[in-house]
């Protein structure tokens, strides 16, 4: 008898100590549904545009020297940008090249009055990521933070947005209508009063790229720069990049179409020229080695040559005066943003065939007689 009590004790023991243990594999708690982003609200909108703005990019890759470009052809300019400040693995900005280059900007302009604002891009391989940061608020501020470091240190005039391009088709447009609305929120806030404006597609071709300019956008700028150049075929010859009738088609989309304040838009206008039919590798060629080469700046298409190919020589299109005058006296005549150029560097400054001066002696031609 007692030792059938000693048995029931040990198992009544054992019971109450497995009763206590807990299980091995206990049932996971369910993952809290993500918190979706919350939009920013736009505080601080851009001002009114009121000045007809003369615009051209100043690559980091380049001179900036007196020797390549004149004090005349600063002077022909209201805002230079410099570019660029490239999105990192760390998720900021930084310059892509050494301080000295755009100090060395900063101060030329500064000694012909004119502002230099820090133009943005995306290496290809980093875009996904990139986008991955627009969804973030943290992220945002991070990079809006490292934007601010670099404008404050050379005391740069605002910020330019160069991503190409944000897309309806994996939701980007929004992200970027984030990251505009924080960026306006700093700049155009009243005690800091800087330029806030961003690169956009030409608009000849529909689709999730076009679409991603959304409409929203417009009060975070101060203007929308429109590239309209690079329109090649490597397949059909006989097509300028930059031809009058692609600028048609680009302001008919904005302004008639989409109904963009033409205040807000500058057209764009390259200082280089293309091949058609051919590839395009190693075939872009700047104004100035085309006339260099005998192309006439008052044509729109030379016969030129490249080394790196042994089926030069071959034909190339470009913008000639004669085209810019047009353009800029299209742009004139509907009261636009003004115009800007791609780059600095491939105009041939140092002589009258300069495309920058056309383009500014067109303008103060029109000052002169209104």
């Amino acid at each position: 008898m007692e030792k059938l009590s000693r048995i029931l004790w040990s198992l009544l023991a054992l019971f109450f100590i497995t009763s206590c243990v807990d299980p091995i594999d206990p049932e996971p708690e369910p993952e809290p549904e993500p918190v979706p982003e919350v939009p920013p609200v736009l505080v601080h909108t851009a001002p009114e545009n009121t000045e007809f703005r003369k615009i051209a990019y100043f690559p980091y890759y380049r001179d900036f020297t007196k020797k390549s470009i004149p004090d005349s052809v600063y002077q022909m300019l209201d805002i230079a940008c410099y570019a660029f400040a490239a999105y990192t693995e760390e998720g900021v900005a930084k310059l892509k090249a050494g301080t000295s280059d755009i100090s060395v900007l900063v101060s030329r302009c500064k000694a012909n009055n004119v502002e230099v604002v820090l133009s943005y891009n995306v290496p290809s391989e980093l875009r996904a990521d990139y986008k991955e940061m627009l969804q973030s608020a943290e992220r945002r501020a991070k990079f809006v933070k490292s934007l601010k470091e670099i404008v404050d240190k050379y005391n740069l005039a605002g910020v330019d947005n160069d991503m190409e391009y944000p897309s309806k088709g994996d939701g980007s447009h929004l992200g970027n209508l984030y990251l505009m609305t924080d960026l306006s929120n700093w700049l155009h806030d009243p005690k800091v009063n800087k330029y806030l404006t961003m690169s956009i597609t030409s608009g000849k071709y529909p689709g999730n790229i076009r679409d991603g300019i959304v409409d929203e956008l417009l009060p975070c700028v101060d203007w929308l720069n429109i590239m309209i150049y690079d329109d090649y075929s490597e397949s059909k010859p006989g097509i300028n990049h930059s031809s009058i009738e692609f600028y048609h088609v680009c302001f008919n989309y904005w302004v008639n179409v989409r109904k963009f304040p033409k205040n807000k838009l500058t057209i764009g206008m390259p200082c280089y020229g293309r091949p058609s039919g051919l590839e395009q590798s190693g075939r872009v060629l700047g104004f100035e080695d085309i006339i260099k080469q005998g192309g006439n700046p008052d044509e729109n298409e030379a016969t030129v040559t490249s080394s790196k190919y042994p089926d030069s020589p071959f034909k190339i299109y470009y913008n000639g005066r004669p085209i810019i005058r047009e353009k800029v006296n299209h742009a004139l005549d509907n009261e636009m943003g003004g115009y800007f150029f791609w780059e600095a560097g491939d105009d041939y400054c140092t002589t009258d065939a300069s495309l920058i001066r056309t383009a500014y002696k067109e303008y103060e031609k029109r000052l002169l007689t209104e």
